[in-house]
């Protein structure tokens, strides 16, 4: 029996990033279109959305994209590193997400929800960005230019 190939950690981060930036999208699409928030919250909301998520996907699309599998030290995925950032980003992502439920749970008014997110993306932001960094940046040795 062939073994199975497992996915490397840039995989799964990309999946739990993109997964809640989705998901949140989602979830502010429906409070729209199911009329529970008029179109200036619907912007506001999506504005703000993408103002937290753009650093660290636009980091996580752009570094992706650029490096190939073949040129990169790829880190394991059993090590403390990976279960570190693994963790850091569910965390974050399960805290914004929370906030984004709260307004589909009828548990507060979009205004605040959207104050708690970007409140709480700017203090924890320390807490996903070397695990971004670690993961998705290229090796120094990458990166020295070659005449």
């Amino acid at each position: 029996m062939p073994k199975r190939r497992r996915a490397n950690p840039r995989t799964w981060l990309v999946i739990v990033w993109f997964a809640f930036f989705s998901a949140n999208m989602a979830v502010l699409l429906y409070l729209y279109f199911d009329n529970w928030i008029e179109v200036d919250n619907f912007k506001a909301s999506m504005s703000r959305l993408n103002a937290l998520y753009a650093p660290f996907c636009g980091a996580i699309l752009a570094f992706y994209l650029l490096q190939s599998n073949k040129n990169h030290e790829e880190r394991k995925r059993t090590g403390i590193a990976f279960r570190l950032a693994f963790l850091c980003s569910l965390a974050w992502n399960l805290v914004i997400c929370a906030f984004a439920l709260r307004v589909l749970m009828a548990w507060g008014t979009i205004e605040q929800s959207l104050a708690d997110m970007e409140f709480f993306g700017s203090v924890a932001s320390w807490m996903v960005g070397p695990a971004i960094g670690f993961y998705f940046a290229r090796p120094s040795e990458l990166q020295t230019s070659r005449p």
